[in-house]
């Protein structure tokens, strides 16, 4: 019941017009839901946003539509234009790209988001230390995303959920992160609270998904022009860094003002930089040859973040025997030692080494070979410096699987899906697994089920990349063979399709 009415809220919220021609344009079309979502989820974990409020914002603002069905911008009637809803009176953004370059569109939100949350900083009641990963602390810049306006207060009851608790309803509902609302007593009867207000943070509290950069990461400027340097976190301006420059972590993160600031510094330049604008360097995912150990005491474990299996010296020789795994802050390295000790460990604990690998000829992105499965990863231009990795068992030939759909069915649906669980697999005992653990390899994400059947409850969701724990060895459900497995992260348990994961 509360998804329906929320979802009659948000969709009926705004009155959308289309600036397209009467004729329909079946050229446009809307991306599926779970596409947008990770691109939001990329674009927001870039720029220092929780990706929980930039998809929930995407949901209640438009419902994820860019097109209307007949092919024409979905538009609002005061002008906000697209899936995010961007409102170009003051010429910030390009309108031709607003309303047909969905890319852009979110780019653009994400950018509006930020500029709420710096206005939320400035000019308005402040809550906390205003940590932006406190999910909490986004009230009043959410607030100020639909107009800083007295409607959005709930004690005026000027509307039925104020812009914020859709947000965070969606949040819960959809997304299934709970967020803790202001409480109304402390706000205003009517009109807007002052600016010189400050609230405790509301609890219990939640934390968003914000990258944390750790020390020693190499990094660049991801900024068209340039950006401040500063003496300390906030501090005065003691230098600039070029676009694209190249950096590196030398401390931090600290909390000031609304920020995450970290120090960084080059050949040439060294100060403080607000971590939204900066990026790990893209060279640090490309990997050839030998490496070594930087340090001494470099701790080799037993997976990402897992438990420390032995403790390297500097210099020792490692091989990559796996391809790289992303964890969101830093990309990890599955190793074999020249003293035979096997494990992980972060990517900028190990240095490069002169490579034997010829891959001066590389221009593809995947490279197949007969024997084995070699795994090339190359930007056009930067041939010398590819991965290279070799999965050494053989990969016959077979047809790829159809990846099962991620989209949650609509609402008026799910009675006649339920029509036609007709049969159910036969569940096998389950028998300790031999391997433990596998990565997840999807090119959107990997549902989690109560049991090995697409017809069973969804009680959890993977991304490619992320590294699962397996619990039993497979077995045949239908359409797919089934692994138990345990998800590193949130501990959920379930099932997921051998067909989309890569054993370790």
């Amino acid at each position: 019941m509360f998804k329906k009415l929320v979802s009659l809220l948000i969709c009926m919220s705004l009155v959308f017009v289309s600036i397209a021609p009467a004729i329909a344009t079946n050229s446009r079309e809307n991306p599926e839901r779970i596409e947008i979502e990770e691109k939001l989820e990329a674009l927001a974990k870039k720029r220092g946003v929780p990706s929980v409020i930039a998809k929930s914002v995407a949901r209640v603002e438009s419902c994820f539509q860019q097109y209307t069905s007949r092919g024409g911008v979905y538009t609002g009637s005061r002008g906000s234009i697209g899936i995010m809803q961007i409102n170009n009176r003051y010429g910030d953004f390009d309108t031709n790209k607003l309303k047909f370059d969905i890319d852009y569109n979110l780019e653009a939100g994400i950018e509006m988001l930020l500029r709420k949350w710096d206005m939320a900083v400035n000019k308005l009641p402040q809550i906390g230390n205003m940590d932006p990963n406190i999910l909490e602390h986004w009230y009043f810049a959410l607030w100020a995303y639909n107009g800083w306006a007295d409607s959005n207060n709930p004690n005026t009851g000027k509307k039925k959920y104020t812009y914020t608790e859709l947000i965070y309803k969606v949040a819960k509902e959809e997304y299934g992160q709970e967020i803790t609302l202001i409480d109304e007593k402390l706000l205003p009867r009517s009109g807007k609270p002052s600016k010189e207000k400050h609230f405790d943070t509301p609890v219990p509290i939640h934390k968003g998904d914000i990258v944390i950069y750790r020390a020693g990461q190499p990094m660049i400027a991801d900024v068209d022009s340039s950006l401040n340097l500063r003496n300390e976190p906030g501090g005065r301006v003691v230098g600039k860094l070029e676009s694209q420059e190249k950096i590196e972590i030398v401390s931090g993160p600290q909390v000031v003002g609304g920020y995450y600031w970290y120090e960084v510094k080059n050949e040439n330049k060294k100060g403080w930089v607000a971590g939204n604008w900066i990026t790990l360097d893209e060279l640090v995912t490309t990997y050839h040859g030998g490496f070594e150990i930087k340090d001494d005491n470099t701790p080799l474990r037993d997976m990402p973040f897992g438990s420390i299996e032995v403790k390297l010296d500097k210099g020792v020789k490692l091989e990559i025997v796996s391809k790289p795994y992303f964890d969101g802050n830093v990309e990890w390295l599955q190793v074999e030692s020249e003293t035979g000790d096997k494990g992980w460990l972060e990517n900028y604990l190990v240095k490069s080494i002169e490579a034997e690998t010829n891959v001066s000829n590389i221009d593809t992105l995947a490279v197949e070979s007969v024997e084995t499965k070699e795994r090339t990863y190359v930007k056009p231009g930067e041939e010398d410096h590819a991965i290279v990795v070799v999965e050494t068992k053989k990969q016959e030939p077979k047809e790829e699987p159809k990846e099962e759909s991620k989209e949650e069915p609509k609402e008026e649906s799910k009675e006649e899906l339920k029509q036609e669980l007709i049969e159910e697999p036969q569940i096998v005992e389950e028998k300790k697994a031999e391997i433990k653990y596998a990565l997840v390899d999807v090119t959107s994400s990997l549902n989690i089920r109560s049991e090995a059947t697409t017809k069973s409850e969804k009680v959890g969701k993977l991304y490619n990349k992320d590294m699962i724990q397996l619990i039993s060895e497979p077995i045949t459900g239908d359409k797919y063979t089934w692994y138990k497995i345990k998800d590193t992260r949130s501990g959920q348990e379930g099932w997921v399709a051998s067909e989309f994961i890569i054993l370790q």
